[in-house]
């Protein structure tokens, strides 16, 4: 599945079912730990992968940047 199918299909969820997800992979959802500004901030960047605009890169790509920036092997799918 593309990260565009998940977006949209997550997107397509309640509220409810949002939460769920959220807890099944282990986020959570708790408001209240942010900061105004960083919920905006929050807001902008997944209304630009929503828009199709933000510069995603695939797992192991960014596990390539972590390791190299922080000289630790981290392995993501």
């Amino acid at each position: 599945m593309s990260v565009e199918t998940l977006v949209k299909e997550y997107t397509s969820l309640t509220e409810a079912e949002q939460a769920e997800f959220l807890a099944l992979i282990g986020v959570e959802a708790d408001d209240d730990a942010l900061s105004p500004e960083w919920e905006t901030e929050i807001d902008r960047r997944w209304q630009e992968v929503l828009d199709g605009t933000a510069t995603l890169v695939s797992g192991e790509e960014l596990s390539r940047k972590l390791t190299e920036k922080f000289g630790v092997e981290i392995k993501l799918p």
